[in-house]
């Protein structure tokens, strides 16, 4: 294998430490210490990558800037995409334009292997490859390759059956649009005003000025086709697909992939997690969240469960995560220190090499998501540490978190629930103790990197 080069594709893939997902460094990195021959295709400016860019006026393959440099130990190569390419929903003509230059790029590179991640900004990269006859692999992070919400959550809030249909599809997605997107939908669905909207109002490089406020230029049915074509075109071709979760890949074989080729790997964690004994509760049950501080997080809902919460021993919230939003800027102002009669405190975002530490200072992690949560690090890393967890009862979390054995889990959205939950273990110290020696029941860096090699070779023969 290491004379054979697996080249790993996707954004948010910057080897910081601290602020930015790093799954798909983490897993390189275990790959290179098991002597695989491996480097990253990457995009500049997808708000996480603080290496070094491409200088517009310099190299570049068919007009697209590009550079090869090492990155916090990594071989990339990073690349500007053309706004347009980066665009979700390309039209026939860009996505031909786009997976074409792509094949002459991955020509001159060669990989033995191509294994993508995230659909955001790369995927076409991903049919270039296979085009090519390079044998493929993709990581699910999302449902976004299948779902135009992502999130499998329809337009009224509610959990998705995970069927998926063109009209079924578009009707939801059309019902999660506010005033604007319905306005915007209507007048491109409208055929004279279309091609007027779409010369003036996205110009060629979508920098029009409802291009660079994010509208559509394409409708909805369309754009679901376009959507459900793609993933079946490239689910059929994979040689694997890998997802964190049993539930993740029984949503996809529904675009075409033979059972076979699901690989079903829980996320890991980085490093040794410092396991260290629960924490006195003389200071009463200490939670911990961490992780992106969105509304499909549950933060909010986490904080309202906590105004209801009635426990015998104090209860304390400790929030990590960035406050680079008016949403959580805004969850900030209206709960700086408490919620009801539990205390509150905003961490700001831990480094990664901390995370470990962070859990092993509180008693119990709640990851209180409003959708399908794919298996998220910060469920696995609480693990990892020996913390039980309270999660949403989705499929997606709890084949690793079993309902009185090494947590609790309540109904999506049910902050009565969580509250009822969190006064439990509040009020009974042992049960915490007990549902930890369930914990670690998770896979280290290099557990999952192993697996992934075997993939590989399976492959490549």
């Amino acid at each position: 294998m290491a004379s054979q080069k697996i080249l790993h594709i996707g954004c948010f893939a910057d080897p910081s430490t601290k602020g930015g997902n790093r799954v798909l460094a983490s897993q390189v990195m275990a790959l290179r210490r098991a002597g695989v021959d491996v480097e990253i295709l990457t995009l500049s400016g997808d708000g996480f990558w603080r290496g070094p860019v491409p200088d517009p006026a310099g190299p570049a393959f068919e007009g697209v800037p590009w550079i090869s440099v090492e990155h916090g130990g990594l071989d990339y190569h990073v690349l500007d995409f053309p706004p347009l390419w980066r665009d979700r929903f390309m039209n026939e003509a860009e996505w031909e334009r786009a997976v074409e230059w792509g094949m002459h790029f991955l020509s001159r590179l060669a990989p033995a292997f191509v294994h993508q991640h995230f659909w955001q900004g790369t995927r076409f990269m991903l049919h270039a490859a296979q085009r090519l006859g390079v044998p493929t692999a993709c990581s699910i992070h999302d449902f976004g390759a299948g779902c135009m919400r992502t999130l499998l959550v329809t337009g009224e809030g509610k959990l998705c059956d995970s069927v998926v249909g063109v009209e079924k599809c578009g009707k939801c997605v059309v019902a999660g649009f506010n005033t604007l997107g319905k306005l915007n939908e209507a007048a491109i669905r409208w055929r004279p005003a279309r091609a007027a909207i779409e010369r003036y109002g996205f110009g060629p490089e979508l920098q029009g000025p409802i291009g660079r406020r994010g509208g559509m230029r394409i409708p909805v049915r369309e754009r679901v086709a376009l959507t459900m074509s793609r993933s079946k075109t490239e689910m059929t071709s994979l040689n694997a697909l890998i997802v964190p979760s049993p539930f993740a890949g029984n949503f996809f074989r529904q675009f075409g992939i033979p059972a076979e080729r699901i690989h079903v790997l829980p996320w890991f964690y980085v490093g040794q997690p410092a396991v260290e004994p629960l924490p006195s509760f003389d200071g009463g049950l200490r939670l911990a969240s961490l992780g992106r501080i969105s509304q499909e997080k549950g933060i909010e809902l986490l904080l309202r469960a906590l105004e209801r919460v009635r426990a015998s021993r104090p209860v304390s919230l400790h929030i990590a995560g960035g406050l680079n939003n008016d949403y959580a800027k805004g969850l900030q102002q209206r709960y700086a220190t408490g919620a009801g009669g539990c205390r509150v405190t905003w961490e700001g975002l831990v480094p990664n090499d901390q995370v470990s530490r962070f859990y092993s200072a509180n008693h119990v992690a709640v990851i209180p998501s409003l959708w399908y949560d794919n298996t998220p690090a910060a469920l696995v890393e609480a693990l990892a540490s020996g913390r039980p967890v309270i999660c949403t009862d989705v499929p997606s979390m709890t084949h690793l978190v079993k309902h009185e054995i090494n947590g609790l889990t309540f109904p999506m959205g049910d902050e009565a629930a969580l509250a009822a939950a969190i006064t439990r273990l509040a009020d009974s110290p042992e049960l915490v103790a007990a549902f930890a020696q369930h914990t670690r029941n998770v896979p280290s860096v290099d557990e999952y990197a192993a697996s992934v090699h075997q993939i590989y070779k399976a492959a490549l023969g």
